[in-house]
């Protein structure tokens, strides 16, 4: 990781072990009832979008989706321009298989992939798409979004721990 200074090479090097303190210090107050630390996990976001292509290039977006594992599985994607118009989008059911992860990127970041994918369950078919009045009423709608650029968040909310092992 780079660092932009001494000091924040020394924050990052300080912070798990801060953290750590404060955790064990929390547990030990519950557990032999001493002063608790002030340090609170709190809930985060993080902006996301999705972004266009450059001038002149296509960007093809993809999901997957496993209902559980083993179950079925399936696919789906959107093909568009450099201005966000959609040019082709696909849901492809794949059969029964398991779940793993290929390379993360925020489900926000493609509301339409995501729903493209889980819609693979309900058919045995490939489906083809060429034009936006083909969708699925969820997939227009989050597809505009999309080509606005409209922000999402996602949105993760961390558990504290009550009572430590």
């Amino acid at each position: 990781m780079q660092h932009k200074n001494e000091a924040h090479k020394l924050m990052n090097q300080a912070l798990p072990i801060v953290i750590c303190w404060n955790l064990w210090k929390n547990r030990c107050a519950v557990k032999y009832g001493a002063k608790q630390s002030n340090m609170r996990i709190v809930n985060y976001e993080i902006k996301v979008l999705w972004e266009r292509p450059c001038n002149g290039v296509y960007k093809l977006n993809t999901d997957r989706s496993a209902l559980n594992n083993p179950d079925k599985i399936g696919g789906g994607g959107i093909l568009r321009d450099h201005q966000g118009k959609l040019v082709y989008v696909f849901v492809v059911p794949l059969g029964i298989g398991t779940n793993y992860q290929c390379k993360h990127s925020y489900r926000e970041a493609s509301f339409s992939v995501d729903y493209l994918s889980k819609l693979s369950h309900t058919s045995d078919i490939t489906q083809h798409f060429y034009t936006y009045n083909q969708l699925a009423a969820a997939v227009k709608g989050s597809y505009i979004l999309e080509q606005l650029g409209m922000k999402n968040f996602k949105r993760k909310k961390l558990k504290r721990i009550k009572k430590p092992p």
